[in-house]
């Protein structure tokens, strides 16, 4: 069994994921609404509790050329674990993101497969 769900949205960037105020730690509304669209996309999946590592592959269609794929990796597995598709995203042994052509209306494109190991 394998996973792949396109999300109507494209990751906020790392940098602007969370923000400070006085009374602490908080997500942005551009990652809460990317968190929505997450749980939207998931509807529900959930990774089997036999699979012990997974494989995550993120290609990004941007709105626009700019920004940095590494930047993107971190809030997708976050959205992917607030939304409840997995318990934690320890269990991700490989990750690879790219971008992907333009779209003006962004979207991303997430497959998740399953490992036997982390380090192989």
């Amino acid at each position: 069994m394998n996973f792949e769900f396109t999300i109507d949205d494209v990751p906020p960037t790392a940098n602007r994921m969370w923000r400070r105020n006085r009374r602490g730690m908080y997500l942005t509304d551009e990652a809460r609404t990317f968190v929505t669209e997450v749980a939207f996309a998931v509807r529900g999946a959930r990774v089997p509790e036999s699979w012990k590592y997974c494989a995550v592959e993120i290609v990004v269609e941007p709105r626009r050329r700019s920004g940095d794929v590494d930047n993107r990796i971190k809030p997708t597995l976050d959205a992917l674990t607030k939304c409840g598709f997995w318990k934690d995203d320890d269990m991700v042994a490989f990750v690879s993101c790219c971008f992907g052509p333009v779209n003006r209306r962004g979207r991303t494109i997430v497959r998740i497969t399953k490992r036997d190991s982390k380090y192989d």
